[in-house]
């Protein structure tokens, strides 16, 4: 809204440029020479007081923008105390540009960083730091984002540096907390480049050269905080301590990344059970048979209650029969041979109900010996006949049919 001031202005500007052109007029008639020259100005300024703003926004971007070369002309040739003057004038007008115009604001912190620059080559630090001050508070009206902010706050730092016993002020919190994101994106670039690094040297098989590294980026990702990234890199990390036979730091790095899976949200099941099925491969290399039957159990309820539901996963017979057939290893090893017998027992009678005849015989092997520890003879020469039958049976092979043509499509005789 205009102000009353500006008002009082404008109409006394008006009045003046009609009595211009009133006096132009009546002198011009009477034959003075410089007539026609104040009516045209008499007009040029009426038609100014119109336009006030974009009449001066003109004014001061032309001024500006010569300022703006004269100064970058000055600076280049190391004559700073007029580059420092000229950058003062341009600044100034782009201040008054601002006012007239409050989003043509931008504009002014480019200005400010120059004029900084100057001043900090002058050794003018003092007025440097309150130009910096500026700096940051016209990027925060102008809100262009954190990247200018940030930029206006290391000026604000830079030029603090050269005062050790000035208080930072309110801008101390942000400078910190701008320094610890800066610290963060580096550690997360960092942890990037040392998995990409790492991931080459497992595709060749270099997992001596690839631990140290994947040892490094659970550090740095567990130092950030970053979870839902730590969970997968634990998880490599252990599978290559298993393959260096690191088993117990294995089982340290599966438990770590389930226990923080455990956490997440939304929890993705599948990562659970695969972290269940690798924590319990890694008790079992240990001989804890004892955990891993506790593991084992746990998953093997996961995958059945899979199996029996109305979606099931595309390969959940296979999972299923391979879990139990685990949990009866684990189960034998801790001499549990009832408990084995019915896990093995379970996965024959899953295949049987699929008519699967190639998961039958390799499910009836682990029931016949587990009957024959347990002293049940009698029971396992049955399974025993059926095995036999099964693998005497003759494998469906390829058939070849001879098509003899018809009449019609018999080639005729030349």
């Amino acid at each position: 809204m205009t102000s009353l001031r500006e008002m009082y202005i404008r109409g006394g500007v008006q009045m003046a440029a009609t009595a211009a052109v009133v006096a132009g007029g009546i002198g011009w008639l009477a034959g003075w020479r410089y007539g026609h020259a104040l009516i045209t100005l008499g007009l040029a300024l009426y038609v100014c007081t119109l336009f006030p703003r974009r009449a001066g926004r003109s004014w001061h971007t032309t001024l500006a923008f010569y300022a703006a070369k004269e100064a970058a002309k000055s600076y280049e040739a190391g004559q700073f105390e007029d580059a420092a003057a000229a950058v003062a004038s341009q600044v100034g007008h782009l201040r008054k540009l601002a006012f007239i115009r409050p989003d043509e604001s931008k504009y002014l912190g480019n200005a400010l960083t120059a004029q900084w620059n100057t001043l900090t080559k002058l050794g003018r630090h003092a007025d440097a730091l309150v130009v910096a001050e500026e700096a940051v508070a016209v990027c925060r009206i102008v809100d262009q984002g954190r990247p200018p902010l940030d930029r206006a706050l290391e000026l604000v730092e830079c030029s603090l540096s050269e005062f050790p016993d000035e208080p930072a002020g309110a801008s101390a919190d942000e400078l910190l907390a701008l320094r610890s994101q800066r610290a963060d994106e580096a550690n997360r670039l960092r942890a990037r480049s040392l998995a990409i690094v790492a991931e080459r040297h497992l595709e060749r098989s270099e997992h001596d050269a690839a631990h140290p590294l994947l040892e490094e980026v659970t550090r740095i990702l567990r130092y950030l905080g970053s979870d839902e990234k730590l969970v997968p890199a634990l998880t490599e990390l252990g599978h290559c301590r298993t393959r260096l036979r690191e088993y117990e730091q294995a089982r340290a790095s599966y438990g770590e990344a389930l226990a923080i899976a455990g956490t997440l949200d939304p929890v993705d099941p599948e990562d659970i059970l695969g972290l269940q099925m690798n924590l319990a491969g890694s008790a079992r290399e240990l001989q804890q048979y004892a955990e891993a039957v506790r593991l084992d159990e746990a998953v093997v309820a996961v995958l059945r209650a899979d199996h029996q539901s109305e979606s099931p996963h595309e390969k959940s017979l296979e999972r299923l029969t391979w879990a139990l057939t685990t949990l009866g290893d684990d189960l034998r090893a801790l001499h549990r041979l009832e408990e084995a017998l019915a896990a093995y027992s379970e996965a024959l009678e899953l295949h049987r109900a699929a008519d699967r005849p190639g998961g039958v015989d390799e499910a009836l092997p682990p029931v016949i010996r587990t009957l024959r520890a347990l002293g049940r003879p009698d029971d396992a020469r049955p399974l025993e006949d059926e095995l036999s039958s099964l693998r005497k049976a003759p494998r469906p092979g390829t058939i070849y049919t001879l098509r003899i043509p018809t009449s019609d499509e018999a080639p005729s005789e030349g």
